[in-house]
C-alpha cells in the first residue's frame, strides 16, 4: 500500500505535476493506495480533489446563488455553533467561515473596513487567501490615504498580510509584491526585497512561456549588486545553488527560484490535508509518470528518477547501488518514497542537513512516520503550517525511489 502525501498539484505557477493519492484508511486521515509498480503508466490528470466541509459548503452554495445576507448568517452560526471537529479540521473550518463570511459581505456591498476584522482573523489562522484580500484591501488604503501617518500605516499592514501571502505560495499579485519591496526597502534590506520580487515573476503565469523578463533582470542585478546568486544563498528555502553530483547535473541559483516557488505552494497541504475518498486512485508508477512529464516542459529543470532498483523504461535518471547512495542524491525540493512493511508512502524534502543527519519533510501525514520511525517532532513552521523533523539514516533504509529536481542538461 502507499500513503500519498499530495491530491493536489505539485507543479510551479498552477501546473500540475501529478503525485496522486488513493483511499482514506478507516480510523484516521491517512490515505493509502494499492500498487502496482510494474504497471504502465497513464497520461497525467488533474488531482486537485480537496474535500469541502459540507457545512462550509452550505455558505459557499448561497454566495453562488447570490444570497449573500443568509451566507452571513450561516457562517455566523458555524462561528457561534461550530460543528464537531479534530482540532486541525476545525482550526480550518473556523478560518474558512471566516473568509466566506468577508466574501459575501464584499459582494453584498459592505465597506473593505467592515470586512478587514474576518479577513484579519482567518489569516490568523492560516488560511493563504484571507491574507492576501487583507493585504489588497490594506493597499487600497494606502493608496487612499489623506497624509503620510495615515500611508505610512496602511502600508505596514499591506507589507504584513501580502508578505504573509507570498511566504505561503501567493506572490503574483503585482500590487502586494510593490508594498512588499516597500516594506524590506524601508529596513534597508535590498536582498529580502529582490528576492520576492523575484518570486513574483516567476510566480506569474507567463514565466514558463518566456524566462527573457526574469533573466533581464537578473542581468540587471548582476551589474548593481546584489547578484542572484547571493540573494538565493541568503534567502532560499531550497538552498539556493547546487553543485553536480555525477553523473547529474546540480542546480542553478535561478532553477533554485522555481523550486522555492514551489515549495512555498505546496506549504497548503500541511494546513489543508482533507481529500476527498471518492477520487480515483493511482499508482506509483502513475504519480512518477506525471511528475517525470511535467518537467519534460519545464524551461530550466528536469526531473530524474534515483532507485537501487532497474528505472522504467525510458525514464530519465540513474539506477544506484543501495538506498544510502539514493539519499545522497537528495536536495530541497526533491520527492522521497519511502517503505514501513507493506505500506508505501512520499513526501517533499523541504531541507536537508548533511552535518546532523537531520531532514525536514513537508508531509500532512506525519502518522506514517510515527508508525514506523523512533526519531520523529513535528515541527512548527509558520502560519499553522508544520513540518516533520526525522533523523535521515533511519529514513535512508527504507527509500523506494527519489525524484530530484535539477537542470536541463
Amino acid at each position: 500500500m502507499i500513503t500519498a502525501f499530495s491530491r493536489a498539484a505539485l507543479g510551479v505557477i498552477g501546473c500540475a505535476a501529478l503525485l496522486a493519492a488513493g483511499r482514506v484508511s478507516a480510523g484516521n486521515e491517512q490515505r493509502s493506495m494499492a500498487v502496482e509498480s510494474e504497471a504502465a503508466p497513464s497520461p497525467p490528470r488533474p488531482s486537485n480533489t480537496f474535500v469541502k466541509d459540507p457545512d462550509l459548503a452550505v455558505v459557499e452554495r448561497l454566495i453562488a446563488q447570490g444570497r449573500f445576507d443568509q451566507a452571513q448568517e450561516r457562517a455566523t452560526q458555524l462561528l457561534v455553533h461550530p460543528p464537531s471537529r479534530p482540532p486541525k479540521k476545525a482550526r480550518w473550518l473556523r478560518a474558512g467561515a471566516l473568509y466566506a463570511r468577508a466574501r459575501a459581505a464584499a459582494l453584498s456591498g459592505e465597506d473593505s473596513a467592515a470586512r478587514l476584522p474576518d479577513l484579519e482573523a482567518a489569516a490568523a489562522l492560516g488560511d493563504r487567501q484571507a491574507a492576501h484580500e487583507a493585504g489588497r484591501l490594506h493597499a487600497g488604503a494606502a493608496a487612499r490615504a489623506k497624509s503620510p501617518a495615515e500611508r505610512k500605516i496602511a502600508g505596514r499592514a499591506a507589507f504584513r498580510y501580502c508578505g504573509m501571502a507570498a511566504d505561503l505560495g501567493d506572490q503574483e499579485d503585482q500590487e502586494c509584491t510593490k508594498f512588499i519591496a516597500w516594506g524590506f526597502q524601508q529596513y534597508g534590506r535590498t536582498v529580502d526585497a529582490r528576492y520576492w520580487e523575484l518570486m513574483a515573476a516567476i510566480d506569474r503565469r507567463e514565466a514558463l512561456r518566456d524566462l527573457g523578463p526574469i533573466e533581464a533582470l537578473v542581468r540587471q542585478w548582476s551589474i548593481a549588486g546584489p547578484s542572484l546568486d547571493q540573494i538565493m544563498r541568503e534567502r532560499s528555502v531550497s538552498g539556493g545553488a547546487q553543485p553536480p553530483r555525477a553523473p547529474l547535473p546540480g542546480r542553478s541559483a535561478l532553477g533554485a527560484a522555481f523550486v522555492d516557488v514551489q515549495q512555498r505552494h505546496m506549504l497548503e497541504l500541511s494546513w489543508r490535508s482533507f481529500y476527498d475518498e471518492s477520487a480515483e486512485d493511482a499508482t506509483l508508477a502513475e504519480s512518477i509518470a506525471g511528475a517525470l512529464a511535467w518537467y519534460s516542459k519545464h524551461p530550466l529543470l528536469t526531473a530524474y528518477l534515483v532507485m537501487a532498483t532497474p528505472l522504467p523504461p525510458g525514464e530519465p535518471g540513474i539506477q544506484v547501488a543501495n538506498p544510502a547512495e539514493m539519499a545522497s542524491y537528495v536536495l530541497p525540493g526533491d520527492t522521497i518514497f519511502v517503505r514501513c512493511g507493506v505500506n508505501s508512502h512520499r513526501a517533499l524534502v523541504w531541507s536537508v542537513f548533511p552535518d546532523s543527519g537531520g531532514v525536514l519533510l513537508l508531509d500532512p501525514f506525519p502518522e506514517f512516520w510515527e508508525t514506523c520511525h523512533t526519531t520523529i517532532e513535528r515541527t512548527p513552521y509558520r502560519y499553522q503550517r508544520e513540518l516533520i523533523a526525522l533523523f535521515w539514516p533511519e529514513v535512508e533504509p527504507n527509500l523506494v525511489a527519489v525524484i530530484t529536481q535539477r537542470d536541463r542538461s
